[in-house]
């Protein structure tokens, strides 16, 4: 038999100093820097922490992790506006400070190869040392950038010794003029990346360019994404096979591919060999899955956005990923939640996979012009999507499942409290909890635009364990 439990999620378990977590005090002493700092003009701040000696140096008798844990948690901020003030107040403070602080003040930089490239030229002619603590850099391309790239932007381009993350975003269909896109290129083959962004590129028909730059961080790079990117047909855009190009690209290294709105046929990529690839998000692609050959068998996490009047979109029969994540998006209408609930019945009953799956995180997000009212699926929404988990449950080695509601405001507007779903909840899923182990958490929120947060949230347990029926 089996145990139900229906409870609230466990808090994370947080690090100690001694009989306090280490969060708790962090919490204090960024209390203590925000109002030090917001309370003493720059002319008459003190080197609290460079004192050789004297009790009056607080910060002294911390130990040098505390304190890197605190900048940390600054840096670590939601809201990059306050955090960042914050952190280069902190480095203006002492030596110490500032040591901790700058590579998180500097680690993200944006260049616009347009006319204003005055920033990049600060640091290379100026600050040359900052150039060690960039690690995430994004480049925006124009179209119509300047053709006379400045000679002194490829020697700049080299100064980023300690490059792990670059994202390429480019803003017209011509691309970068030759000089950007070669200054770009090399960047790319002398830079450690790890992480690389490609954002509204469109490639030629043979993807040669695309292929090219893979080639080139093949042994480093460990994420991909492609958002807006498209392979023209060979006959639209006639180019030659880059002769430079191996016959297969192994990228050993990589292990996360993310795919967004981009056409990206199949066969313009094959020559990919990715072996040790572990997640792939397919977002609004309309290429099958099917079709592409460098997904390995080996591949353990899927995620798919798609909108419920999509394709179902069918893996081959040899890719077994035992987590799998559906992100449905549906606009306001009559029926806010039925099509969604339809269309992940319809993918759920055509899995090739079913007797490997072991989690399934289902995101339903609704957008609706203003809520007037409690809007979240009755009864009979959820009637289909039980059937389909039942046969999930019962013929294959599903142990937990993550459904989430997500209902978005786009006009400021009083949002009402969530109800207590508890029971609608109970009543629709209990049945699903048999003799072998299952967790299902439920999640109903409710976001307001333009802030985009959320304002409401309910969360809600069923969990299954081995032992006595226990029903509550």
């Amino acid at each position: 038999m089996g145990c139900f439990i229906a409870a609230s999620r466990p808090a994370a378990s947080d690090t100690r100093l001694g009989n306090m977590p280490i969060s708790s005090l962090s919490r204090g002493w960024r209390a203590t820097f925000s109002l030090f700092l917001s309370r003493t003009p720059l002319a008459h701040r003190q080197p609290f922490c460079m004192a050789p000696y004297g009790t009056h140096n607080k910060l002294s008798h911390l130990p040098l992790e505390l304190i890197d844990y605190i900048i940390v948690s600054l840096d670590d901020d939601k809201d990059e506006r306050s955090a960042l003030p914050t952190l280069k107040a902190c480095s203006l403070t002492c030596r110490m400070l500032n040591d901790i602080c700058r590579p998180h003040i500097f680690r993200d930089f944006t260049i616009d190869l347009s006319m204003t490239i005055y920033k990049i030229a600060f640091l290379h002619f100026n600050a040359p040392h900052l150039f060690e603590y960039i690690t995430n850099l994004t480049i925006i391309v124009w179209g119509a950038d300047v053709q006379d790239t400045p000679a002194w932007i490829l020697d700049a381009l080299h100064q980023f010794v300690n490059l792990r993350s670059l994202t390429i975003t480019n803003t017209m269909r011509d691309g970068p003029s030759p000089p950007s896109m070669s200054a770009i290129m090399s960047l790319i083959a002398k830079a450690p990346l790890r992480t690389l962004v490609l954002e509204r590129w469109d490639f030629s028909g043979d993807a040669s360019s695309l292929l090219h730059i893979l080639a080139l961080c093949s042994s480093t790079l460990e994420e991909l994404s492609l958002a807006w990117c498209y392979i023209h047909t060979p006959e639209t855009f006639p180019k030659p096979v880059n002769a430079e190009l191996p016959p297969v690209i192994r990228l050993v290294a990589l292990r996360r591919i993310r795919l967004s709105r981009s056409d990206l046929p199949a066969s313009q990529l094959n020559r990919l060999e990715i072996p040790n690839l572990d997640f792939l998000s397919w977002a609004y692609v309309r290429y099958p899955l099917a079709d592409i050959q460098w997904i390995p068998a080996s591949l353990s996490t899927v995620a798919l956005s798609v909108t419920p009047d999509s394709d179902l979109p069918r893996l081959s029969r040899f890719i077994r990923p035992s987590c799998l994540t559906m992100t449905v998006r549906q606009s306001d209408g009559e029926s806010l939640y039925l099509p969604a609930m339809t269309w992940i019945s319809r993918y759920l009953a055509c899995l090739p996979f079913p007797h490997e799956l072991r989690q399934l995180n289902i995101n339903i997000e609704g957008r609706v012009s203003i809520i007037d009212g409690p809007r979240y699926p009755t009864r009979t929404d959820y009637q289909e999507l039980y059937c389909a988990l039942q046969s999930l449950y019962r013929d294959g080695a599903l142990e937990r499942i993550n459904l989430t509601h997500r209902l978005t405001s786009l006009t400021r507007t009083v949002l009402h409290d969530i109800p207590d779903e508890a029971p609608v909840l109970n009543e629709v899923f209990r049945p699903l909890l048999g003799a072998r182990p299952l967790v299902i958490d439920i999640t109903l929120e409710q976001w307001v635009r333009p802030e985009f947060m959320p304002v409401a949230v309910f969360q809600h347990r069923l969990q299954c364990s081995s032992g006595t029926a226990d029903y509550t």
